[in-house]
């Protein structure tokens, strides 16, 4: 909303105006809450007038590379909005930074599929990119981890990495929405997010589980995807 002033009413959560001028209409579509972060899905039109919160897609953290289309005042992209607390890089936004308003976050781009998954990893830590126009199906926030799921049933995550919450087969933390590859060809339907672990599950309807195994979560602390059919031997 702008400020860490509590407030005892719903009030409207808008995007703030930036410097480009450019009129835009932003239409949230879904949201997912954490215990102190927000993650907000929206469709953004350019250049229109209708209703709903006008601003730029340009940020003071992002600049926005799809500006040869700004001349098409019917188009139409997905943003991925965080808000909230930063600490251990839960809005995936590159930094530690608290965000009072809403900021646009940068899905990766495709890697050349020749590329090896360290090798892949290490390019885009070396040189991250990317794009806004990032279409949601599904959102999920732990208390310090993130969850998205993308039209295309690929499942992202970022944020504190410890119990292996973020399913890329280590503990260490991510700054930045990075694809989960063990599940690369599978077509995630939705996710959730707790605490210390996650899961998902496929339009197949199998369900993949990952993060800290205490109280019979599943398996103790896997930092990959496990089956549950598979786990319990259906």
């Amino acid at each position: 909303l702008g400020s860490t002033a509590n407030r005892h009413r719903p009030c409207v959560v808008t995007v703030p105006p930036q410097a480009s001028g450019e009129r835009q209409s932003v239409r949230f579509t879904s949201v997912a809450c954490g215990a102190a972060h927000t993650l907000a899905a929206a469709t953004v039109r350019l250049g229109s007038s209708g209703t709903g919160t006008e601003y730029s897609a340009d940020s003071d953290d992002h600049h926005i590379e799809d500006s040869d289309h700004y001349q098409d005042t019917n188009l139409t992209l997905h943003r991925l909005f965080a808000f909230g607390c930063g600490l251990r890089f839960r809005l995936g936004t590159g930094d530690e930074r608290n965000r009072c308003s809403p900021v646009a976050i940068r899905a990766p781009l495709p890697l050349p599929s020749t590329l090896s998954h360290t090798m892949a990893k290490t390019i885009f830590k070396a040189s991250y990119d990317g794009t806004l126009d990032f279409p949601v199906a599904s959102l999920a926030c732990g208390v310090t981890h993130s969850l998205v799921v993308n039209q295309k049933g690929e499942l992202f995550s970022f944020g504190e990495g410890t119990d292996g919450r973020l399913g890329h087969g280590t503990e260490e933390g991510v700054w930045f929405p990075t694809k989960v590859m063990a599940l690369k060809g599978i077509h995630i339907a939705r996710a959730a997010a707790s605490l210390r672990h996650s899961i998902c599950v496929s339009s197949d309807g199998h369900a993949f589980t990952w993060g800290a195994g205490n109280h019979g979560h599943h398996h103790p602390s896997e930092v990959l995807p496990d089956n549950l059919r598979q786990s319990h031997g259906h």
